[in-house]
């Protein structure tokens, strides 16, 4: 059995959407266009015509961070972004060659270069303050 075709549709309008309110996706609010003029004010008056700030990104940052005309949140930031810049992190030490020694071994060989014998306790050279500081430490133990 087979069914008519439908019947057409009257030629009406389609309703368009509403129109949505507030700002349109993507925009910036106000807040975040002042921080940013701010931010902008702020890095002219420390690099005018390319100043000692854009010497390199470490001083940039420094300058940045160190501004108090700027938010907290960009000092903030630039300091986390400047911190492995002005101190690197320490070398690790390369591990001992295989088969060469022990630790005991080695542990003999720097009591050994100092002068001390394995157990020998290191020497005190003040016995007052010695024995001031082992009653402080029994008196904060108790």
């Amino acid at each position: 059995m087979t069914y008519p075709p439908p019947p057409p549709l009257p030629d009406a309008p389609v309703p368009s959407a509403p129109r949505k309110r507030g700002r349109p996706p993507g925009a910036k609010n106000v807040a975040t266009k002042i921080a940013e003029a701010a931010a902008r004010a702020a890095l002219d008056g420390i690099t005018p015509d390319g100043g000692p700030a854009s010497a390199s990104a470490l001083t940039l940052l420094q300058t940045l961070y160190r501004d108090a005309r700027l938010p907290i949140e960009v000092r903030m930031k630039a300091a986390a972004l400047a911190a492995p810049l002005e101190s690197p992190r320490p070398a690790t030490a390369p591990p001992p060659p295989k088969g060469v020694e022990s630790l005991a071994a080695r542990l003999d060989e720097a009591f050994r270069r100092t002068g001390r014998a394995r157990g020998e306790e290191a020497p005190i050279v003040d016995d007052a303050k010695a024995a001031a500081d082992r009653a402080w430490l029994a008196e904060m133990l108790s």
